[in-house]
C-alpha cells in the first residue's frame, strides 16, 4: 500500500528569524526570515484571519494600521479601525489562497455588529459638533433696578481771548517837487537809452546825451537828498546835546 504525499509542509530554509514587532497580535507558527505585507481588514475579523492562516502553518501577525502623523488637534481618526496583516513573505501565495477563502464569510458575520459602529461614528462625529444654545429659564428672570441718572454738570465759562490789534500805519509823507522831478528825469532817461533800441528806434546824437544827462542828474538829485534827510526814527527831542 503506497502513502499519499505528505500534507506537511517543506521544512524552512535556515535564516534569520524576523520576530513580529512587540504588541502586534501573531499566531503561534515561528516567524520567518521576512515578512510581507497581506492584506489591510477590520480589526475584529484579524483574529480569525490569523488562525486560518495558522492552519496552514503560515506565520503571520497584524498590527494596527498606522496613520498619517500630526498635531494632537489634526491627527484624523479613522472610522473603523482597521489592521494590517503581514505573513510569511515565501508562503504569501498559500496565504493569498486562504484570504480568498475566508475573507469574505468573516465580513458576513459582522452583519449584527453594525449597529455598534454606527453609534461609534456617531459619536466621533459629534466631537466636532456645536452644542445649541442652552435657553434661559423665564423664571430667573429679573427686572433691572434703574439708575438714578446725576444731572449732569454745569458748562464750564467760556473766556474770550484778547487779540492785539495794532495801530494803523501812519500816512506816507508827501513827495516834495524835487524828488518828484529827479524821478520823472531818471525814467526819460531810461526810457530813451534803453526802451527805444527794444523797439528798434535809434534815439539821435543829441537825444542820447540829454537822456544821459537827465539819468546822471536825477540819480544824483536822489542820492544828496537821502544824505540830507534826518533818521526816520527821530522824534521832535533828540535828546540832550552837550
Amino acid at each position: 500500500m503506497s502513502e499519499g504525499p505528505d500534507p506537511r509542509p517543506e521544512p524552512r530554509s535556515e535564516g534569520p528569524v524576523r520576530r513580529a514587532p512587540f504588541g502586534a497580535r501573531s499566531n503561534a507558527v515561528p516567524p520567518p526570515a521576512a515578512w510581507a505585507a497581506l492584506v489591510e481588514v477590520d480589526h475584529r475579523v484579524a483574529q480569525p484571519l490569523l488562525d486560518s492562516l495558522e492552519g496552514v502553518d503560515v506565520a503571520a501577525y497584524a498590527e494596527p494600521r498606522q496613520e498619517r502623523k500630526g498635531t494632537y488637534l489634526d491627527s484624523p481618526v479613522p472610522a473603523k479601525p482597521i489592521d494590517r496583516v503581514y505573513v510569511d513573505a515565501a508562503r504569501r501565495d498559500v496565504a493569498e489562497a486562504v484570504v480568498a477563502a475566508e475573507l469574505p464569510g468573516l465580513l458576513a458575520e459582522l452583519g449584527p455588529h453594525e449597529a455598534e459602529l454606527d453609534a461609534f461614528d456617531a459619536i466621533v462625529a459629534g466631537w466636532d459638533a456645536v452644542p445649541e444654545a442652552a435657553t434661559w429659564p423665564s423664571s430667573e428672570d429679573y427686572a433691572p433696578a434703574r439708575l438714578v441718572e446725576p444731572p449732569p454738570p454745569p458748562p464750564a465759562p467760556r473766556y474770550e481771548e484778547e487779540h492785539f490789534v495794532p495801530p494803523p500805519p501812519p500816512a506816507a509823507p508827501p513827495v516834495s517837487p524835487v524828488t518828484r522831478w529827479a524821478t520823472m528825469a531818471i525814467c526819460a532817461g531810461l526810457f530813451v537809452l534803453v526802451g527805444l533800441p527794444l523797439f528798434n528806434t535809434t534815439p539821435s546824437h543829441g537825444l542820447s546825451v540829454l537822456a544821459a544827462l537827465a539819468l546822471v542828474g536825477g540819480l544824483a538829485t536822489l542820492f544828496l537828498r537821502m544824505r540830507d534827510a534826518p533818521p526816520v526814527d527821530d522824534g521832535p527831542d533828540d535828546g540832550a546835546v552837550v
